[in-house]
C-alpha cells in the first residue's frame, strides 16, 4: 500500500488513451510542437525548444552570427579553457551528458536544526539547464539558456514548473553559496544585502511543459527560521531590463500582471505533514475583508536538478500593494504585531494601539476613536479566519498590518498559515482570547486588544453576526470540499508527493497521507465546532463587559 497512489497515477496516466499508438501518437506529437522551425534564432539556436521531454534526444546548437559557441552544465558562464566549459560539435546526445549531482550537496548544519539535511534517496529524473554562449576571439558576444527535462511523467502534470539556471558557486561554495552552511558562522544561508543576492535566470513552464516566459532576477534565501531548513524558500526580484523593471506576467489568475518580487515558498513548519497548509488555507479565505496573497505549488528545478514543490507567491509588502492596489510605495505603511514598522511609520498604530491599553471600548466615544483608526470589519474577518483556521503560530506573531494616505484606516494581512489545522473540534477562539472569565484575569499582549473589543456590545454583536455568515459562505463544507479535492488530486502525481519525499528523504510519507484524511474531516465538521465555540465566546464577552476595566501595562 505504501506506493499505492504512485502506481495508481502511472495507471491511469497511460490507459487515458484506449490504445497504445494513440499513447504514443500523443507523445509524438507533444515532442514535435517543441521543434523549432527551420530558421530560429539567427544569433543562438537549438532544435529542441526548453521544456519537459519523455525520452533522451539529440539536441543541436547552432549559430549563423560568427564566432564559436561552447556551453556548461552548472550554471556558470563559459569560459574557454576552464574544466567545466565544453565546444559544441555537431550534436549533444543528453543521454551523455554528465551533470553534478548537487543534490547530494548538504544544505543544513545538522546541527540541532529542526529539519536536517538528509541524502536524497533518488528521483527518477534526468535534467539538463544548458548555458550556451558565442564566443569571438576571447569575447563573449551573446548567451542564451536552455533547460531540458526528461521524464514521461512530467509532461503531463497538474500544475506548471520553474526552472533556475545559476552558478552553482552561488548556492553551495563554502564561502559565497547562500544555500549552504558553509564557513560563515552563522550559515552562509543567513547572507542578506550585496552579500545574499544572487544573479540567475529562470523560465516558467505552463501544465503542457512549455516554455512561456524567460526571466532574469536577483535570487536570494527568503524567511527567518526557515532558512535553517534543508529546502530553503527563495525570493526572486525583478532588475531592471530594457527599460522594465518587474516581472511582467499573468502568473496568477485574477492577479496582477506585474510584480517586483515572487517568493517560492518551501513548507516550513508544514513539511512534516501538511505540505500545502499555507496555501490551501490563503485560497480558502480569498475574497474575504483582509489581503492575502495569491499562491500555487510549482515544481522547481535548480540547474536541471529536481528541488521538489515549492509554493509561487506574490511577495507582501509595499509592492505588493503597489500592484494590487495601485497604492503608491512611498505613502504606505506596513507594521507588525511589535508595532515596529516593516515600511513607512507606525505611529497612527502605535496611537490605536494605546487607545485600546488605556481606554475602556464598553464606553461607546472610546470604541469609536478605536475605529477611526481601524479597519473594523477587515479585524473581524481576520480573527474569525485565524481562529477557525486554528493557526498555532498566533496571535503573538504572524499579525501583520498597513494603511496609507488613501485608504487611511489600518487592514489587516493573513499571512503564513503553515501552523493551521488541528484537530476540528479543538477551541483557538478560547486560545486567542485567553481562556474562560471565571479563571481569572489572564489579560497579556496576545489578547488585550480583543479582550476590549468585547468589552463593547456594537462589536459583539458585528462579530457574532459575521462568524455564523461565514460558517454558512465562505466557511461552508460546500465551498471548501471542492478545494481541498483539488489539492488531493494535484498532490496525487508523484512530483507533488513521492518524489518530493524521496528528493528530501523527508516527510514521512504516511504522514502526509494522514493529513490529507484528516483534512477531509476538518472541513467537515469544523463548522459545527467553531459554532459551539462562539457560543462560549460570545457569553464570556457579555461577562467581560459586566466587569471592572483593566488598563493593560506591558
Amino acid at each position: 500500500m505504501k506506493h499505492y497512489f504512485f502506481v495508481f497515477f502511472c495507471w491511469n496516466l497511460i490507459s487515458c488513451s484506449e490504445k497504445t499508438s494513440d499513447y504514443t501518437f500523443e507523445i509524438q506529437n507533444f515532442i514535435d510542437q517543441r521543434e523549432y522551425k527551420k530558421g530560429g534564432d539567427k544569433s543562438i539556436s537549438v532544435s529542441r525548444k526548453s521544456g519537459f521531454y519523455p525520452t533522451n534526444f539529440k539536441l543541436i546548437i547552432s549559430s549563423k552570427e560568427k564566432g564559436q559557441l561552447f556551453y556548461t552544465l552548472n550554471g556558470k558562464l563559459p569560459r574557454i579553457g576552464s574544466s567545466y566549459t565544453f565546444k559544441v560539435d555537431s550534436g549533444i546526445s543528453t543521454e551523455k551528458l554528465k551533470v553534478e549531482k548537487i543534490e547530494d550537496i548538504p544544505t543544513t548544519s545538522n546541527i540541532e536544526d529542526k529539519h536536517p539535511w538528509k541524502k536524497s534517496t533518488g528521483v527518477p529524473i534526468e535534467g539538463y539547464s544548458i548555458r550556451v554562449a558565442r564566443i569571438f576571439k576571447d569575447s563573449i558576444l551573446d548567451e542564451k539558456t536552455f533547460n531540458y527535462i526528461i521524464n514521461e511523467i512530467l509532461c503531463f502534470k497538474p500544475v506548471e514548473s520553474v526552472l533556475i539556471n545559476i552558478d552553482r558557486n552561488c548556492l553551495f561554495h563554502k564561502d559565497s553559496g547562500i544555500y549552504v552552511f558553509g564557513n560563515s558562522k552563522k550559515g552562509n544561508f543567513e547572507f542578506k544585502g550585496l552579500k545574499g543576492d544572487k544573479l540567475c535566470t529562470w523560465e516558467y513552464f505552463d501544465k503542457s511543459g512549455f516554455s512561456v516566459k524567460s526571466l532574469q532576477s536577483k535570487l536570494s534565501i527568503h524567511g527567518l527560521i526557515s532558512r535553517r531548513n534543508s529546502q530553503k524558500s527563495l525570493k526572486l526580484k525583478s532588475i531592471k531590463k530594457n527599460g522594465i523593471k518587474r516581472f511582467n506576467y499573468s502568473f496568477f489568475k485574477n492577479g496582477p500582471k506585474k510584480f517586483k518580487k515572487l517568493i517560492l515558498r518551501s513548507a516550513s513548519s508544514g513539511w512534516g505533514s501538511g505540505i500545502y497548509k499555507d496555501c490551501i488555507a490563503s485560497e480558502f479565505a480569498t475574497g474575504l475583508n483582509f489581503e492575502v496573497g495569491k499562491q500555487k505549488p510549482v515544481a522547481v528545478f535548480i540547474n536541471g536538478k529536481y528541488w521538489g514543490v515549492h509554493f509561487l507567491s506574490e511577495k507582501i509588502d509595499r509592492h505588493y500593494l503597489q500592484e494590487n492596489f495601485k497604492e503608491n510605495p512611498q505613502e504606505v505603511s506596513i507594521v507588525r504585531d511589535n508595532l515596529n514598522a516593516d515600511h513607512g511609520d507606525s505611529e497612527a498604530y502605535r496611537r490605536a494601539i494605546n487607545y485600546a491599553k488605556n481606554l475602556d471600548f464598553g464606553i461607546e466615544l472610546n470604541y469609536k476613536s478605536f475605529k477611526s483608526l481601524v479597519d473594523i470589519k477587515s479585524y473581524i474577518d481576520w480573527f474569525i479566519s485565524e481562529t477557525f483556521f486554528q493557526n498555532k503560530d498566533w496571535p503573538c506573531n504572524n499579525t501583520k498590518l498597513w494603511t496609507s494616505k488613501k485608504s487611511t484606516k489600518w487592514r489587516n494581512f493573513l499571512i503564513d498559515l503553515d501552523a493551521c489545522f488541528s484537530e476540528p473540534h479543538k477551541n483557538y477562539l478560547e486560545r486567542a482570547y485567553g481562556g474562560h472569565i471565571e479563571e481569572g484575569d489572564q489579560l497579556n499582549r496576545c489578547n488585550f486588544l480583543i479582550r476590549n473589543l468585547m468589552r463593547n456590545k456594537g462589536f459583539r454583536n458585528k462579530f457574532n453576526k459575521r462568524a455564523k455568515e461565514l460558517l454558512v459562505s465562505t466557511f461552508s463544507h460546500s465551498k471548501l470540499k471542492p478545494i481541498v479535492d483539488k489539492y488531493h488530486k494535484t498532490f496525487q502525481h508523484p512530483a507533488f508527493s513521492y518524489w518530493h519525499f524521496k528528493r528530501w528523504n523527508d516527510p514521512v510519507e504516511e504522514e502526509f497521507h494522514s493529513f490529507q484524511i484528516n483534512l477531509i474531516d476538518w472541513v467537515k465538521n469544523r463548522q459545527d465546532y467553531y459554532l459551539k465555540h462562539l457560543s462560549i465566546f460570545m457569553e464570556d464577552g457579555k461577562r467581560l463587559s459586566k466587569s471592572s476595566f483593566v488598563p493593560f501595562k506591558m
